[in-house]
Parts: C-alpha cells; structure tokens; sequence
C-alpha cells in the first residue's frame, strides 16, 4: 500500500521571513503616523482619479499637510520620550523612531522645494537657505555654548560652527564669531576674511 505523503509546496513563507522588522511599525504612534499619513496620499489618489489632476497649488498643500504629519507625531515621540525618561528599552525604540521621522521630514522638504514648490533660481536658493536654517540647528545650539566660553577659539566646533553660518548664508554671525578668536584685529588674514564676510550681499529670506 502506498504511503500517503505530505503535500510539498514549492515556497514555504513565514510572517517573520517577510514582515518588515522596523521600528516604524513597533507602536500606536508609528500606526498612527501610517494612519494619518494614509489620509494624505488617499485624498490624492482619490482626486486624480475622480477629478481633474490636482493643481500645482492642491500640490504644494498636500506636501505641506503631509510633513505637518510627520512633524507633529515626531514631537508626540519627543513628548513620550520625556515622559518615560529612565526606560532604557522604552527609550532606545522611541529615540530609533524619532531619528526616522526627522529624516523623513528633511528629506520630504527637500524632495518638495525641488520637485513640487518648484521656483525660479532666485527663490530656490532663498528657499534652500531656509531649509538649512529650519532642520540644522545643531550648531546654532553649539555656538550659543561656545560664545560664554572663555576662549570660544579652543572650542572643538569653533572652525566648524563658523563654516555653518557662512553656509546658511549667515554672514553677520560667521563675522562676530570671527571676531572672537584672539588674532582677529592682529592677524591680515582675519581682516581680510572679515571684511570679504561684512561686504557679502544680503539674501532676504
């Protein structure tokens, strides 16, 4: 008599062989943030289908509500954070989804001052500018530190923090934060670099 065998499927799939194992998906915050994001990318799907194409306008609006999403549940997560202060584990999970967030949130920027809110020469580098000073605020936070220091020019970010503001554009700070090291009024070099600085054109923002 034959024996009976057991069926043998070509692929065997486990959930954990193919579910994302990411902390975005860990928390009622990251469902939440899936939820309410879902709610963006719908309206837009459904109003390309049922109506005319979205306006360069109702484009620009749905990038806009869509980082405000992604922004408000990166501070729900900075709140939580705060809140559980001393959970180690609590904390690590919350701190991985908040450095997720916040990339996203500088990468959407960019992707829309680029791609979606698309301006003149002129405007895109106001608006590049802008992009800097609102998500890179690390070094205006260092020099504030720097500048009640004894000698702001040993600090280990002085050169650095410099190199910021002259890149954002900035170059009122990068000249009074030169003005600081203590061969700024001896040194030509320094002078030179300083009065370059002051005479550069201004960009409104």
């Amino acid at each position: 008599m034959a024996q009976l065998r057991s069926q043998k499927t070509l692929i065997q799939v486990f959930s954990e062989d193919w579910l994302p194992h990411s902390c975005l998906f860990a928390n009622c915050h990251s469902r939440g943030f899936i939820s309410e994001s879902g709610v963006v990318f719908n309206f837009v799907q459904r109003v390309s289908k049922c109506q005319e194409p979205l306006t360069h306008l109702e484009m620009i609006k749905a990038s806009r509500k869509y980082r405000s999403v992604i922004h408000s549940w990166y501070l729900k997560i900075l709140d939580d954070l705060a809140a559980q202060d001393g959970q180690i584990t609590a904390n690590d999970d919350l701190i991985r989804q908040s450095k997720v967030l916040h990339q996203m949130e500088i990468a959407w920027h960019l992707y829309e001052i680029l791609y979606i809110n698309v301006s003149s020469a002129g405007t895109l580098l106001v608006q590049l500018l802008n992009w800097i000073k609102w998500h890179f605020t690390h070094y205006v936070k260092l020099a504030d530190e720097m500048i009640v220091t004894d000698l702001p020019q040993m600090h280990e970010n002085y050169w650095d923090i410099i190199m910021f503001f002259a890149l954002r554009g900035d170059m009122e700070n990068a000249a009074l934060l030169l003005e600081l090291h203590s061969e700024s009024k001896t040194d030509p070099i320094f002078m030179v670099v300083q009065d370059l600085l002051k005479k550069f054109p201004l960009i409104n923002s």
